[in-house]
């Protein structure tokens, strides 16, 4: 539930800031700007949602704050580079095809 706000304010109000429209682009500006948009998405959003998704899932688990972290070292580079494989080109393709003032 948290998540979602998180990533209400990620998608509205902080990426904008780091990613700047500019509505008179060319095609190759626009898929420069998607492409910052989809590594400030990877490099900082993705890191944050696996986190929270691994330390919440297990700390429901076990209510163990030392097992959460644990399985959080174990785990989060596994899914981490499972994300990457698939997840820029769905990004990529999100942010091209839609409007760019979202």
């Amino acid at each position: 539930m948290v998540s979602g706000l998180i990533i209400g304010v990620w998608y509205n109000s902080i990426l904008p800031k780091l990613a700047p429209i500019n509505f008179s682009l060319t095609k190759r500006q626009i898929f420069k700007q998607v492409a910052i948009k989809v590594i400030y998405d990877e490099t900082i959003m993705s890191c944050f949602l696996w986190t929270v998704y691994l330390n919440y899932c297990t700390f429901l688990d076990t209510f163990s704050v030392k097992q959460s972290i644990q399985k959080w070292k174990q785990d989060f580079f596994t899914l981490y580079i499972s994300d990457l494989c698939y997840w820029p080109i769905i990004v990529t393709t999100v942010f091209y095809y839609s409007p760019l003032h979202l």
